[in-house]
């Protein structure tokens, strides 16, 4: 997490070192929203760096959370149950992308984004156990004697957006996006796990150097 944490800083600390015209700083705030349906919170920070008229290259850093993932099961004898899974999730994305203009208008610029990189990714995980009910043939959970276990991963992953940008003053403009962003990782038979795929609704400004 350092390390990543440490190379962030000085990628931003080089891009801004050379700022000119063409360059801009974007702030981000929002809501996260992995495919386990549990609601978060996340913010980032951008580079931008203007290529042409239509097209922005950029860099990123964020910041996510978001808490309890359960495990929803019904059995005939207890109705619907739930056992949490995992609690505690953080998410550090670093990615590069690039920010392409759609439409132009006085009041309202639409745009697409298209992103790769890198996350650490970190949460608590409860332990438990299952077995299958020999008179109902069904799935029981309960919860383990074993501790609850903290895990890391690092993830490699791609996203895509589309949003609209409105210019307030000449040097600063506002934006919303809705983006989905999903993640490699080797903690899982399945690479493109639910766990590590998410969903953003993200809102900001972007300031023009």
């Amino acid at each position: 997490m350092r390390k990543i944490i440490y190379l962030s800083v000085i990628l931003f600390t080089a891009t801004i070192s050379f700022a000119q015209n063409n360059y801009s700083i974007e702030f981000n705030y929002g809501l996260i929203s992995p495919l386990t349906r549990t609601n978060g919170l996340q913010g980032a920070g951008k580079i931008n760096y203007q290529l042409d008229k239509n097209i922005r290259i950029y860099a990123t850093i964020g910041y996510g959370i978001w808490g309890a993932e359960k495990i929803h099961y019904k059995t005939s004898s207890s109705g619907f149950n739930t056992l949490v899974s995992s609690e505690n999730h953080k998410l550090i994305p670093v990615h590069f992308g690039t920010h392409l203009l759609l439409k132009e208008s006085n009041f309202l610029d639409l745009f697409a984004t298209a992103e790769i990189g890198f996350s650490f990714f970190s949460y608590l995980k409860h332990n438990h156990n299952s077995f299958i009910d020999p008179n109902t043939k069904e799935i029981v959970y309960y919860p383990s004697d074993k501790p609850n276990k903290e895990v890391s991963d690092f993830l490699l992953g791609i996203g895509i957006g589309l949003g609209g940008s409105h210019k307030i003053s000449k040097n600063t403009e506002l934006h919303l996006q809705l983006k989905i962003n999903t993640n490699y990782t080797t903690k899982t038979k399945n690479p493109f796990d639910t766990n590590v795929t998410y969903t953003s609704l993200i809102m900001g400004f972007n300031y023009f150097l």
